[in-house]
């Protein structure tokens, strides 16, 4: 049996934008879906037949989810900022000095996720002086970095391009802040 895509695409629309922090399910617009859809999530993440607000996700890990679900295209962002980075045998690039990319990644996250709905802010560490992203969206903050480690080495203000680094989802980091 074919489900329903543009229901389930209605549902997973309402999870991601974040609204399942207490609103009212609307049985009107999100129609109850066929019990081999599972019922055991829609009765628990949406609500149907109980009479009462849906509380049962958390409004972070809807907003991380939504995060994660853009690893891909962040990804992409890296990706392109690495293979541009063009250092010579002394460790310089015309643009960076010596300097690493965290920066230009940094930016690049900021401006796909404002994009996104997204307030975004640049955040750093004393020491290392790695440059990551926070992002917060419906009141929730999250720190979304890749750690230098992935594709460079260094300190200070002196990083080495780690050589044919080719970066997944898997080395975006996404923290919830408190």
């Amino acid at each position: 049996m074919m489900k329903d895509v543009s229901k389930i695409e209605r549902i997973a629309d309402f999870l991601l934008r974040g609204e399942s922090d207490g609103e009212w399910v609307s049985k009107s617009e999100y129609p109850r879906p066929p019990r081999e859809w599972g019922h055991d999530f829609h009765e628990t993440a949406l609500g149907w037949g109980k009479g009462k607000k849906n509380t049962s996700v958390e409004p972070s890990k809807i907003v991380e989810s939504e995060i994660r679900s853009y690893g891909p295209e962040l990804v992409k962002i890296a990706q392109k900022e690495y293979d541009e980075w063009n250092q010579d045998g002394d460790g310089m690039d015309e643009f960076l000095g010596s300097g690493g990319i965290c920066d230009s990644i940094a930016d690049g996250f900021g401006g796909f996720l404002t994009g996104k709905g997204f307030d975004v802010e640049s955040g750093g560490q004393e020491g290392d002086d790695h440059a990551f992203l926070y992002a917060t969206k419906n009141g929730q903050s999250f720190l979304i970095d890749i750690p230098p480690d992935v594709y460079e080495t260094g300190g200070g203000y002196n990083w080495k391009k780690r050589q044919n680094v080719v970066f997944d989802p898997s080395h975006v980091i996404v923290q919830k802040i408190d």
